[in-house]
């Protein structure tokens, strides 16, 4: 009897001893699994905080009093301990905590996310944030509060101001540069790698801005023009140095002039994607030019001229003045008569001079002097069509 006793508690004995190793491998396993899921915990929050503060990122709850319930805060620990069990009321300026304790509350009673912005002013530091506010639910499905992301965007709003006023800086430059560019004979344009104009500032070669624009040198060009240009910008094209250069565009009724500036556009990593180029229309200088080598042509021809009638009057008056002295005289007296005559051609431009002031130049000494033998009238233009009369005078 006592050994079936004994061999039962044995039998009970062993079967306890495995239920309690069970129970310890599982209690084993659990702390292993709590250990692990700790681990994965404690990364995922670092990792969370290390996006926070990446960012600049502030997220806190707050119950339904819009206490500060809990705060992560990117600059640490203390600054968040600091809002804990306090309200927008006391920690921002009257003027914003108004509009965003509204805000708030609107969430609270609707239960629907809102996004608002509000200034915070801190001694020696003032901040902008974006704030997005979310409901959040208790065990009943409630609204027991709010979680909150607060984004500090000082910084980008400060660029975006930045931004805008070089943006409007910018405008007004290209602006006056527009003006500068409608009020002068310059052109700027520029054209891609198959020579199509993409910007013009100004009418060019006789055509509007819109009829050059998306069209190449081939299609706007005259033939006996358009080889030399082409030519021209290919080799800025392959070469990648600027160039200058004076075209000649044959329009057919008209030739334009252009002093034309071309230099490679370059993308940030130096790549040539085509060409920017400024034009200036120089016809009437060439015009101007040309006039003045005929003028040139025209005074030499002149000058030969007078040096013909010069050594013509020379020869006169030697042959009819007995002395040097004489001739001389006469000979000075004749160029200073011939001298007078041109002042006459000067004052019209070389294009004639009147006859009546020709005579009263060269004789004018003889008709106004006491019992002169010439006078001079002009006569009607029935006898001579308006030209004066030379008569003797009273002798």
């Amino acid at each position: 009897m006592n050994k079936v006793v004994n061999d039962m508690l044995d039998g009970n004995g062993t079967a306890h001893n495995e239920t309690v190793s069970e129970l310890q491998r599982g209690h084993r396993e659990l702390e292993a699994q709590v250990d692990e899921r700790t681990r994965e915990l404690t990364l995922l929050k670092a990792r969370f905080e290390t996006a926070l503060r990446g960012a600049n990122v502030y997220v806190y709850s707050q119950d339904r009093d819009l206490r500060y319930s809990w705060v992560y805060s990117p600059r640490g620990e203390a600054a968040a301990a600091e809002l804990i069990g306090r309200t927008d009321s006391e920690i921002l300026g009257s003027r914003e905590h108004e509009a965003v304790i509204d805000a708030k509350r609107r969430v609270l009673a609707t239960g629907v996310a809102e996004d608002c912005e509000v200034t915070f002013v801190a001694p020696g530091r003032k901040a902008l944030f974006a704030l997005h506010i979310d409901p959040t639910y208790g065990p009943d499905k409630s609204i027991d509060g709010i979680m909150c992301a607060a984004v500090d965007i000082s910084r980008t709003r400060s660029l975006e101001t930045e931004q805008q006023r070089l943006s409007d800086e910018l405008a007004s430059t290209l602006q006056r540069f527009e003006t500068a560019l409608r009020g002068s004979n310059v052109t700027v344009f520029t054209q891609d790698r198959d020579l199509r104009y993409t910007s013009v500032s100004n009418t060019m070669f006789g055509l509007e801005v819109d009829e050059i624009l998306s069209r190449t040198d081939e299609d706007i060009l005259p033939a006996e023009s358009r080889a030399s240009v082409v030519t021209l910008k290919r080799e800025v094209l392959d070469q990648g140095q600027p160039t200058d250069s004076e075209i000649r565009i044959d329009l057919g009724s008209t030739v334009r002039w252009y002093d034309v500036h071309i230099e490679p556009m370059r993308d940030p990593a130096g790549a040539i994607l085509g060409l920017t180029c400024a034009a200036v229309d120089i016809t009437e200088r060439k015009e101007g030019e040309a006039h003045l080598r005929l003028l040139m042509r025209e005074l030499t021809h002149r000058s030969k001229n007078l040096l013909a009638v010069i050594q013509a009057m020379a020869r006169q008056t030697a042959r009819h003045s007995g002395t040097i002295e004489g001739v001389l005289e006469q000979f000075s007296a004749r160029l200073q008569a011939l001298a007078t005559s041109h002042d006459l051609l000067v004052q019209e431009s070389w294009y004639g001079a009147s006859l009546l002031e020709l005579v009263r130049t060269q004789l004018g000494h003889y008709l106004d002097r006491n019992g002169s033998q010439i006078a001079m009238a002009p006569v009607g233009p029935a006898e001579t069509g308006g030209r004066p009369e030379f008569r003797p005078g009273a002798a």
